[in-house]
């Protein structure tokens, strides 16, 4: 992948240098506006344009977001000639922005475009789509640059920033425009991809982070185009921790893209935002390849994992003397290095498994007696208050709470459910599901946990499903799905619940399951399911990973003349070509159970058990570069 980066812009006005006098030309030029609106009022009647009024929006109030098509008829220059920055809105280049000047000269056209303030706004609520940034804090300017400050109104009706909004004048001019260029990140950062970097889908993205228990979502965005891709429910936090994923596109080589980050949930939707612009480049990703790790420093099978953004921390179950506890070990892909976790406290109980998530900054673990959190830059554990419950099967984190529903131990199943919120340290039952007790998967959305399928003690596999909207604290039934499934894998896309391999109930000819090669997907905006081309094969027990362009699974069984044997290999299956391939073979015996997380750019695959011998653990693993 060639890159081509531009200057960076600047993180803030040049030191010492006044912004005072900027009172006097803003009060001149809010008066020329307001002439210019009258008069071009006055003769474009019943003309406003796209934006709304040709006076244009007060600069400390929401505008209507102005058009995001550059002017009709521009020249096709190239977009960065004659503008040191990468033009990300609302013009496309100099040539658009002279396009613009002289419909302004000519009849006071779109005058908004003189105010750096509305221009901020209309581009975080209106191109962003960000509706609750609705008001500025702060502009301070140096010589054709503007730092706009940009926020929302939190609970006690105080404005607070959640960005600071980089502009510059594009053209030449008294009346050049201002053009959105960039943002000067603090808490927040999207360092990765660089500033003007030729990218291709799908990208990695980064930075870093400070905050409690986030939820971040990324998207990507072009003038006068829709959403071209988007990544969400994506943990993170700490003190300026990193943070990493990977977005998907569409877009042509060549094409000004805005990748946006935002973070919000606690007093509002977005309350924090970065951006950074780049170009969509031509090519595609390597060949995928397999790596094995090195041994870890705890031997063992471990059944849960977790990525916090630089390690991947594997936990299971041991015991210890007569006595259980969760033991584990911390992978770091970019040291190659393993560490040892320090152990859980022991606990009086000897059936049932764990659940693991990760919160941003913590790892709460579930089930078989255990109700704790493991602090990883601790090492250490901490018992959490009230009660949990024991054992789901779904275990997710919302970016503020843990919710958990179904599952049960030894013998038993459940319809329970509870959710956790790490701010308090409480555990508050969920209001009933139109669900019977099951084992079962389960996603977060983004705004709904989607529960789906399931099997119970006695061998029944259910099809219906249901979703929990934990704001208001309500269930919905959903369609059910197109046949009984269980023991499949649930995974969240950005737009899609995507339910690979399981099993449905026996055939009448055969006394075996029903393997299912075809998954299914379902969507909320249609609130349907549709049906997955079938792979070459079946699976359970297989794990499944988003990279944000492709599901990879791996591993698992499959039923062939009766027998289980060992799923033959990887596959990887793509949304946009609606189509399954084959990965490379994997440097790993095939195996069942195993633990996964995908890292940003990596699958790694650990442990898990012999498909042939149940009671043997597997204490290796690989690392699956696309």
């Amino acid at each position: 992948m060639s890159t081509t980066v531009l200057p960076k812009p600047p993180t803030g006005p040049p030191a010492g240098k006044s912004t005072k006098w900027y009172v006097v030309v803003a009060v001149a030029t809010t008066i020329v506006v307001v002439i210019a609106s009258v008069v071009a009022g006055l003769l474009l009647r019943g003309d406003s344009g796209p934006s709304g009024p040709a006076t244009g929006p007060s600069p400390t109030s929401q505008p209507a977001p102005p058009s995001a098509q550059p002017p009709s008829g521009e020249p096709t220059q190239p977009p960065t000639a004659g503008f040191r920055y990468q033009p990300l809105w609302p013009f496309s280049g100099v040539a658009s922005a002279t396009a613009w000047q002289q419909a302004y000269r000519q009849g006071g056209h779109q005058p908004w475009h003189l105010d750096a303030r509305a221009t901020a706004l209309s581009f975080a609520s209106g191109f962003l789509g960000y509706k609750g940034i609705d008001r500025v804090a702060r502009e301070t300017r140096s010589g054709t640059e503007s730092w706009v400050t940009v926020g929302y109104a939190d609970p006690n009706g105080a404005t607070a920033a959640a960005a600071v909004v980089h502009l510059a004048r594009i053209g030449t001019g008294a009346d050049a425009p201002w053009e959105v260029v960039g943002t000067r990140d603090t808490t927040l950062t999207l360092t990765r991809p660089p500033y003007g970097a030729s990218v291709v889908s799908p990208t990695a993205v980064g930075g870093r982070i400070t905050g409690v228990d986030e939820s971040l979502r990324v998207h990507v965005r072009a003038l006068g185009k829709p959403l071209l891709g988007e990544t969400t429910a994506i943990p993170a936090g700490g003190n300026r921790s990193p943070w990493s994923a990977q977005v998907r596109f569409a877009a042509p080589a060549g094409t000004v893209l805005t990748i946006a980050v935002s973070t919000g949930g606690h007093n509002a939707e977005v309350e924090r935002f970065a951006i950074t612009g780049v170009r969509a480049g031509t090519g595609s990703p390597a060949v995928g390849t397999w790596r094995l790790l090195p041994p870890a420093p705890v031997r063992g099978s471990f059944s849960e994992s977790v990525w916090t953004g630089t390690e991947m921390l594997l936990f299971g179950q041991a015991m210890t003397g007569t006595r259980n506890t969760v033991v584990g070990a911390g992978y770091n892909p970019a040291t190659g290095r393993w560490r040892t976790l320090r152990p859980a406290p022991p606990v009086d109980v000897y059936e049932g498994a764990i659940r693991t998530v990760w919160t941003g900054s913590r790892v709460v673990v579930n089930g078989a007696g255990f109700n704790a959190a493991y602090d990883p830059a601790g090492n250490s554990w901490q018992s959490l208050s009230g009660q949990a419950g024991s054992g789901y099967s779904v275990l997710v984190w919302t970016g503020r709470l843990v919710l958990g529903w179904g599952g049960g131990c030894c013998g038993a199943v459940s319809a329970a459910g509870a959710q956790y919120d790490p701010a308090s340290d409480t555990w508050r039952p969920l209001p009933p599901a139109p669900l019977s007790g099951r084992h079962t998967v389960g996603a977060w959305t983004g705004r709904e946990l989607v529960i789906a399928g399931g099997n119970d003690a006695q061998g029944g596999v259910f099809r219906d499903a249901a979703a929990y909207n934990p704001v208001a604290r309500t269930w919905r039934r959903l369609p059910p799905l197109p046949a009984p499934r269980g023991l499949a894998t649930a995974t969240w896309n950005g737009s899609e619940l995507l339910l690979v391999g399981g099993w449905g109930p026996p055939a009448t000819a055969t006394g075996h399951v029903t393997m299912y090669p075809a998954g299914v997907a379902y969507s909320p905006v249609t609130n349907r399911w549709r049906t997955l081309p079938a792979a070459d094969s079946g699976r359970v027990d297989h794990v499944a990973v988003w990279t944000g362009r492709t599901l990879l699974v791996w591993g698992g069984r499959t039923l062939l003349a009766g027998t289980w044997t060992t799923a033959r290999h990887g596959l990887a299956y793509d949304p946009a070509t609606n189509r399954w391939s084959a990965l490379p073979t994997a440097p790993l015996r095939g195996r069942t159970g195993a633990s996964s997380v995908w890292t940003g750019s990596q699958m790694i695959v650990w442990g898990g058990g012999s498909v042939g011998d149940v009671g043997t653990g597997l204490a290796d693993g690989a690392a699956y570069t696309p």
